[in-house]
């Protein structure tokens, strides 16, 4: 390419800034495109009109395609060519680059662009790459890229276009590989949409997708203006699922070429937000998931950060929680801490339904009938209905000793110490009159519809990696907010990709201290 001075910070053009002329150029390509689409429906249509219901979906798909083909194809490729023509664009998309990661021009090259209406546009386009001198270690050969990772085309980033396919065809693969139950699915339903899409290409775009919502929600951001939980009751649930993760086992591959590997259980942590009106309910006015396969510890540190951005400070009270896990419970008062709330408008509530099957599964040990043994659960539930958690505990602590066996003992023990735990989370004539839930079937909801139905199913093991892009994808859709990732994927198509992303996340979690 041309020479070209590097411009100073304070020179940068930011490319959104920059007004690209809607020219005659492209005026002249969709008049030409239209002119060429009456042709081609007549074609598609036939000698003979449709007289059967069959016939008649077979022409409407091949109408839609020849639109397709026709119009959008052509459009779409003269915009892009509109955008490489103008050169203060294309200079400023260079710069950019060089701003956000220090890449600097090389070459341009001829890329294959896949457009959402499932044609290819050939683009001649830019090149920036990171200057070999800056790469750390030794020599990499063709092909290795270092941390600083691989370069990009800078003005098809601006645009959004990454792993050489249209922001709106990334959104589209990313939210079937989501919403669907496997990638054969996703792919099968893109095809009858007219994309034609190799499954593993569907997999590196959706990945990308759902890193660039990785990469957003652990950037620190400041608070939404103004706070969608402003002035509300709002409940945080906190519940954990299961899914199987696949780890290869050491050693080398069998002679087959098949490698040997473990399915260990894993604890996915999911987070429910939502809003509650005077009565207790959802108001169906705010709703937000979050879900990782980090350890409790990074969990949370990862909720708060969300919280933080919710605006979660300006909300009229704030109620969490979750079953009876100490796990939980023993990280909530750092992280109101953390979010600087005000303890006076804290409130916490262990699940209802879960207490009250501790209470059915210690009826069954006190040496009772089976008649007996429901009396005295539901003279229990009573009780507890009543916020009487500690005369609970006391006839559990009673029964354990004079219980026969040491299991029966041991188990009776662990549920009075449980009610007792948590009598303070259990004042539930309170939370009535507070007009708040006493349940968390929004978040035992939410465990189910984000991770048992896509994640969780026999003979299905996840890559760790893959499931934590795969429980964000999920979260963003099943709470109605794709929105959300687009943007993030737009805010990040400079950044970083694939290898180049893990190695630094890895080095900023070695780096950060415990």
């Amino acid at each position: 390419m041309a020479y070209r001075k590097i411009p100073q910070s304070c020179d940068l053009v930011p490319p959104e800034d920059i007004v690209v002329r809607f020219t005659g150029r492209v005026k002249r390509a969709v008049l030409e495109a239209a002119g060429d689409l009456g042709d081609a429906l007549i074609a598609a249509i036939g000698a003979s009109l449709p007289v059967t219901a069959s016939e008649f979906q077979a022409l409407e798909q091949r109408v839609a395609k020849a639109v397709r083909q026709a119009v959008a194809a052509p459009v779409m490729r003269a915009v892009l060519q509109a955008l490489h023509d103008d050169q203060r664009f294309v200079w400023a998309c260079i710069d950019k680059a060089r701003a956000l990661r220090g890449l600097r021009p090389d070459r341009s090259s001829s890329v294959p662009v896949r457009l959402l209406c499932g044609e290819v546009a050939e683009v001649y386009t830019p090149y920036s790459l990171q200057p070999r001198a800056k790469r750390p270690g030794p020599k990499r050969p063709p092909g290795r890229h270092g941390i600083g990772g691989f370069g990009c085309f800078p003005v098809l980033a601006q645009v959004g276009i990454a792993d050489r396919a249209t922001p709106a065809l990334r959104s589209e693969v990313a939210w079937a590989t989501a919403a669907l139950g496997s990638l054969a699915e996703a792919q099968a339903s893109l095809a009858r949409r007219g994309i034609e899409l190799h499954v593993n290409v569907m997999r590196l775009i959706s990945q990308r997708v759902a890193d660039a919502g990785i990469a957003d929600r652990e950037a620190e951001a400041e608070p939404a203006k103004p706070s969608p939980l402003a002035g509300k009751s709002v409940i945080v649930a906190i519940d954990g699922g299961r899914i199987r993760l696949r780890r290869n086992k050491p050693g080398r591959p069998r002679k087959s070429g098949w490698h040997g590997y473990e399915t260990p259980w894993r604890e996915p942590k999911l987070m429910a937000v939502y809003t509650v009106g005077e009565d207790g309910r959802k108001d169906g006015e705010f709703l937000f998931y979050e879900g990782t396969l980090e350890p409790y510890d990074g969990a949370f540190v990862l909720f708060v950060r969300c919280l933080r951005r919710l605006g979660i400070g300006e909300a009229r009270q704030v109620v969490f929680a979750a079953d009876g896990s100490d796990h939980v419970w023993n990280r909530v008062p750092g992280a109101v801490k953390a979010l600087g709330l005000d303890p006076d408008r804290v409130r916490t509530f262990v699940d209802f339904w879960h207490a009250v099957q501790h209470l059915h599964d210690a009826s069954k040990l006190v040496g009772l009938t089976p008649y007996e043994a429901s009396l005295r659960a539901r003279a229990w539930r009573k009780l507890l209905k009543a916020g009487r958690a500690e005369v609970i505990a006391n006839e559990l602590g009673a029964a354990a000793a004079v219980a026969s066996g040491e299991e029966a003992q041991k188990q009776l023990t662990n549920a009075a110490a449980y009610f007792r735990g948590n009598a303070e989370r259990m004042r539930y004539p309170d939370l009535r009159a507070a007009g708040l839930p006493r349940g968390t079937g929004a978040v035992e909801s939410a465990v189910r519809r984000v991770v048992n139905l896509r994640l969780k199913s026999t003979g299905t093991f996840w890559d760790e990696e893959n499931a934590e892009r795969m429980l964000l994808l999920r979260c963003r859709l099943k709470a109605g907010r794709w929105d959300d990732l687009e943007a993030a994927m737009h805010r990040h198509a400079f950044g970083l990709r694939g290898n180049a992303l893990k190695h630094k996340r890895a080095q900023a979690r070695t780096s950060t201290p415990p």
